[in-house]
């Protein structure tokens, strides 16, 4: 395959992606997970940190990974509607 054609096999693929991220932005499709992170030799002592973890909902209602669309999302400037929406429900839990 020639490297023009693979290029634009990849943004074709994206420019599906951005219009998934919209839909998911406006119809709350994303989900988020929280991680502990803790040393391991003081595991069980309380929490320590966490991290936020994000998910965008599949319509199977299954969990799509951040390395599926965040490259289509950083590639189209998306990424400050995303940090948005993920701001407004972590800050609603207190993190």
């Amino acid at each position: 395959m020639d490297p023009d054609d693979r290029e634009l096999t990849l943004r074709k693929g994206q420019m599906k992606w951005v219009a998934r991220i919209q839909r998911a932005r406006d119809t709350d499709g994303f989900r988020l997970y929280f991680q502990t992170i803790a040393p391991v030799d003081r595991i069980g002592e309380g929490a320590g940190y966490f991290e936020v973890l994000l998910r965008m909902i599949d319509d199977d209602g299954s969990d799509i990974p951040p390395g599926a669309f965040i490259p289509a999302a950083e590639r189209y400037g998306l990424m400050p509607e995303i940090d948005d929406w993920v701001e407004q429900p972590a800050l609603a839990i207190g993190v």
